[in-house]
């Protein structure tokens, strides 16, 4: 199981990069395959730290089982709950008994457990949180789990048979905000006793004193009355609990040839493009990289273009191509290329040359996930480190092999 660290935009071609050439497949095959790309861009104007994770488990051309997920962190803390728990996530979802016989089942202890260990962090988890969207793809079944307001959207097309067309698809969201103005989610907070409304600002007034003013958009209030948080629901933010809560909702679906592109991105990308334009964008382009690149550049231009080039979110976008293959009814299917004994894949740990890093890794080896402690103390974690490479061992099934976690 490989863990990458990498400061580019591509995921290397270990982790889902399309192949030049997918393997052929007998006409009458019924297989869904996929490949996966990525791209992240930091903030401007915000902070020093992009405080989105996701995580891109492809299986490559040919395989039967993706993992993909998007994480947006805010707060002080929000950076390391992103990764924490992109990596908790992760390990117990792929690690779980139930991941063949009951994903879902699987996929909501995952949150769960992971949701546990946050909170047993402490007060670094009291005004920090993260936003976790994402998808697991089992041959033609596709389950999308969602926590707060980063989004999932699947890219269909009106005929199968337009693999090579340029069609327009039409975008089908998988997931829904978890905003504290949505209707159903308003009145869960409500019958909590909670409060939804705008943040309070102090304004200086014509008579030398202070008057006081609600702006932006709803939240959830905190019981100091002035500010709030800006989701209904979200991994961690335990001062806001038991309003804002870390249950996730499900989507599930059966995917067939016209499904052609599935879209996980943070809402750094949805504040400025909409889901009918992103699955067009991806739909341009053969490899997913240049696609989740091209969504991720919008993004950056249009927020450049509100602000004045002043500030933007942290951007991040993971795309997974959806494509069944055509071939003569005479072609075999051919075995992917074989993988062992190859590092990409190796079940080993990877000397670091610093100890907090080997620590780190050292913990997930013995099947504990880093408390934030250990991992902010982590140098290849930090913004000039992200470069730095180790490979834990955890006990997770070996068909999503290999595996790639990048900022």
């Amino acid at each position: 199981l490989t863990f990458h660290f990498n400061p580019t935009n591509r995921i290397p071609p270990t982790m889902g990069r399309r192949r030049e050439r997918a393997p052929p497949h007998s006409a009458g095959s019924g297989r869904v395959l996929a490949t996966i790309g990525s791209s992240t861009l930091p903030n401007i104007g915000k902070g020093t730290e992009n405080q989105d994770a996701y995580v891109a488990a492809g299986s490559g051309w040919g395989g039967t089982a993706d993992f993909v997920g998007v994480f947006d962190g805010h707060g002080e803390m929000g950076g390391h709950l992103s990764n924490f728990t992109r990596d908790a996530l992760t390990k117990h979802f792929l690690g779980s008994s139930k991941l063949h016989t009951d994903p879902r089942a699987a996929l909501a202890s995952a949150y769960r457990k992971t949701q546990s260990q946050i909170v047993d962090t402490g007060p670094a988890a009291e005004h920090s949180g993260t936003t976790a969207i994402s998808a697991y793809r089992d041959r033609e079944q596709l389950l999308v789990a969602n926590v707060g307001d980063s989004r999932a959207v699947l890219g269909r097309c009106a005929t199968g048979m337009s693999q090579v067309s340029q069609a327009p698809l039409r975008a089908i969201e998988l997931s829904s905000d978890h905003k504290p103005d949505r209707e159903d989610e308003r009145r869960r907070i409500l019958e909590q006793g909670g409060r939804v409304g705008q943040s309070i600002f102090p304004i200086p007034n014509n008579y030398g004193g202070v008057s006081y003013m609600r702006a932006g958009p709803e939240r959830v209030i905190d019981r100091t009355g002035m500010q709030g948080l800006a989701m209904s629901r979200s991994l961690g933010d335990t001062s806001m609990h038991p309003y804002v809560i870390s249950q996730p909702e499900f989507q599930e679906r059966r995917l067939d040839s016209k499904d052609k592109v599935l879209i996980l991105g943070s809402d750094g990308v949805w504040d400025h493009v909409t889901s009918e334009e992103a699955v067009n964008i991806a739909r341009r382009h053969a490899d997913p990289n240049s696609a989740a690149r091209e969504i991720t550049g919008v993004a950056r231009q249009r927020w450049a273009a509100e602000t004045e080039g002043c500030m933007s979110d942290d951007i991040t976008a993971v795309v997974m191509r959806l494509d069944k293959p055509r071939a003569p009814s005479s072609s075999r299917p051919r075995a992917p290329p074989s993988t062992a004994g190859s590092d990409s894949v190796r079940l080993s740990s990877r000397t670091i040359s610093d100890v907090s890093s080997q620590q780190l890794g050292a913990s997930l080896n013995r099947g504990r996930m880093p408390s934030l402690a250990e991992r902010s103390q982590a140098p290849h974690l930090a913004a000039s480190n992200r470069d730095r490479l180790f490979l834990p061992n955890p006990d997770v099934p070996q068909h999503l092999l290999p595996m790639g976690y990048r900022r």
